[in-house]
Order: C-alpha cells, then structure tokens, then sequence
C-alpha cells in the first residue's frame, strides 16, 4: 500500500478539480497515482529524467491493482517540459527540486507553461529567489501554502500567467499571502528559525575578527526582519 506523504497530499490537493496534470520529476509517481485515485484529475502524463525513477513510478501504479488509475497515467521520459506540447495538459507540478533547477526548467519550457491553467511548483530551497523569478518572467502567484511534515517544512506555491502586485523583501522571502493570512505553520517556522539563528548569535558572540562583525550584523538583521514578520502572523500587527 502507497504511504503519500502529508507534502505530497497538499501537493496534489491545490490541482484544480478535472485539470489534466503534468507530473514533472514524478519520481515514485505517488502523487499521480493520488491525483487518479482521488477524482482530482482524469488523467495524469508522469514524466522523468531518469528510467529508474519512471520504472518504479510505473511498478507503484501496477501494484495499485487500480483499473482507473492503471489506464489513466500516461509515462515519458522527459528533460522539464520537453516531450510535452502546448495545451496537452491544464496543470504542471513541480516538486521536490532545488529553486535553481525549478526556474530553469519552468524558463526552457516557456512554450508550454505559457499555455498552462496553473503551474503548481513546491521549492525546497532558494524560494526568495524563485519568487523574484516568477514576477520578473510574467508569472502570478495566487496561492501560497505551508505544512510541516516529518519534522521539515514546505512550502507549494500555485502561479497562473499574467502580471501580479510588487512584493516587498520581505514578502518575497517569507510569502505574501502566508504573511497575510497569519498562517500558523509560517509562524511555527519563524520562531524555530529565530531560535536557531539566536543559538548561531551566542555561539560567535565572544568572538573577533572582520568576517565575525559581518556575521554578527547579518545576523542581528535577519532577527530584526524575523520579529517583524512574527508581530503581524503572531500578533496582528502592522509593522
């Protein structure tokens, strides 16, 4: 029996409801195999760089012993959105990748994910700079959600084309939408990184040194811009 992580459940759960999905990097095909099983999608294109993770996503969707889910994925190997046409699908997934390699592969396939209904990309790193990356390509971001799962926390992100509102630094690095809804995991996810940013502040405290003084400011900053973020998600306050 497939175990869909609680990342991968939130994942496919922002699909639009009838969308036919693009699992880009779909690894064990987990989530195509949730997006079937669970009416969200009628039909899903799982597609991978590499033959072992597709071999393994195609084994899990026979194991499933689902007729429906069997005859509705659809597997390519796939460098990004290559082997996929304009219009084929109404939504992408982009998971599990480093925001570096996200852009690149949202940026090479251009063509298709400019004819896509949404694109749903969760970041496990660098997501400022993805953010950044999205208003400056001509991609709106309509939802932001957060979750922690197995003592790590996620963020996914649903885009739509077209032009959206500026951010702040702080908007693009924390979420604007996260910051105005108050979400509880976002603040969960401040106050454990205050702590571990503190903890790195004492440790270096006594110590000297021109690259110590840069650390130190740096880190009295990121605090600052921390206890920011928290007044209004804690507290409801403008800051």
């Amino acid at each position: 029996m497939i175990e869909i992580t609680k990342r991968m459940k939130l994942i496919a759960n922002t699909v639009t409801k009838g969308n036919v999905v693009a699992d880009i990097g779909c690894d064990h095909g987990y989530v195509s195999i949730y997006l079937i099983k669970q009416d969200i999608s009628p039909k899903v294109i799982a597609m991978d760089l590499r033959e072992g993770p597709l071999k393994k996503a195609k084994t899990n969707t026979r194991q499933s012993n689902d007729k429906k889910v069997i005859e509705n994925i659809e597997f390519r190997i796939s460098n990004g959105f290559e082997k996929l046409k304009p219009k084929e699908v109404d939504t992408a997934i982009i998971a599990g990748m480093g925001g570096g390699l996200i852009c690149k592969i949202i940026k090479d396939g251009e063509k298709v994910v400019r004819e896509l209904k949404e694109l749903i990309i969760s970041p496990q790193s660098e997501i400022a700079d993805v953010r950044h990356f999205l208003h400056d390509n001509g991609y709106r971001i309509v939802s932001q959600w957060m979750i922690k799962d197995d003592g790590k926390f996620y963020t996914v992100i649903k885009v739509v084309n077209g032009k959206d509102i500026d951010y702040t630094e702080i908007e693009y690095k924390y979420g604007k939408q996260l910051i105005d809804e108050k979400n509880q995991i976002l603040r969960e996810y401040l106050e454990w990184d205050k702590k571990r940013l503190e903890k790195v502040a004492a440790s270096i405290e006594n110590k000297d040194g021109e690259n110590v003084e840069a650390r130190k400011k740096q880190l009295v900053d990121n605090l600052a811009e921390i206890n920011d973020v928290l007044e209004v998600v804690a507290y409801g306050r403008n800051v």
